[in-house]
């Protein structure tokens, strides 16, 4: 027996085309040509929504890596915004700002208020 999609389909194939070439118009197993065609034809064809979805997902993969990395600049960007201002103004009233790592993965500013908003 096949062991694998590929061995499946393979055999598929190969059954398909020797009953076309060999013994058309025979029933086997009270089973048509035809009717072995449309069920090989409904397994193939969810074969090729498999490779169809598989290529999605690799797109929206690949779109996805590409947005996280414009957040990652721009989260950078904004980070490097509030430490800048906090620096030019260190008296700005009720604010301590620490600054946290500036690994992408991990940014962030504490932005604490000593003082009731």
């Amino acid at each position: 027996m096949p062991t694998g999609p590929k061995e499946t389909e393979a055999r598929m194939n190969k059954m398909l085309n020797a009953w076309e070439e060999l013994a058309h118009e025979k029933s086997f197993a009270g089973t048509t040509l035809d009717q072995f065609r449309a069920i090989v034809t409904r397994a193939l064809t969810a074969r090729a929504r498999i490779l169809d979805l598989e290529a999605q997902m690799l797109q929206a993969v690949s779109e996805r890596e590409a947005a996280d990395e414009a957040f990652n600049k721009k989260a950078q960007q904004v980070v490097n915004g509030v430490l800048a201002e906090a620096n030019a103004n260190p008296a700005s009233p009720g604010k301590e700002v620490r600054a946290a790592p500036r690994h992408p993965s991990s940014l962030r500013a504490t932005v604490t208020r000593t003082t009731p908003w």
